[in-house]
């Protein structure tokens, strides 16, 4: 456990305990909280402070997506907001998301929603879904090759 001497670093979500001796000039007005994520609760008593942080909001926007008929599908993309410190996507998140199943022009667009995507212990979720258009086909006209006698 920390100590008010430590200047512990703490990046984590969850609740700690920092242990202030009793002749230690440490307050509330010199115990920090700087650089952390999501919601800092400081409380103070006698010779025990406890700071609890809160998971962070990632804020995720599926990109609306175009293929075009018989094409495979592209892959998912997405955009995320609300990142700490150095976390990236690729850090931060594990799974896809995915859609709405469907394969024709007339059936769609088709609903782009949150699969399986999930973020670490750190945060949560916030999702908005876009859509997967499929555009017509080009036709492919071959003219056989004939002699005429």
């Amino acid at each position: 456990m920390p100590t008010a001497a430590d200047n512990a670093i703490i990046a984590n979500n969850g609740t700690y305990t920092v242990t202030v001796p009793a002749n230690s000039p440490a307050t509330a007005s010199t115990l920090a909280v700087g650089g952390v994520s999501g919601t800092q609760t400081l409380a103070i008593d006698k010779t025990t402070l406890t700071l609890g942080i809160s998971k962070a909001v990632l804020s995720v926007t599926a990109d609306p997506i175009t293929k075009t008929y018989g094409a495979v599908d592209p892959a998912l993309t997405f955009v995320v907001v609300g990142l700490k410190f150095s976390d990236t996507p690729a850090s931060v998140l594990t799974g896809l998301p995915t859609r709405v199943g469907g394969e024709t022009v007339a059936g769609g667009p088709y609903t782009i929603t949150q699969g399986t995507l999930t973020p670490n212990g750190n945060y949560t979720i916030s999702f908005t879904g876009n859509t997967l258009t499929i555009t017509k086909a080009a036709p492919s006209v071959t003219a056989d090759a004939k002699t005429k006698t």
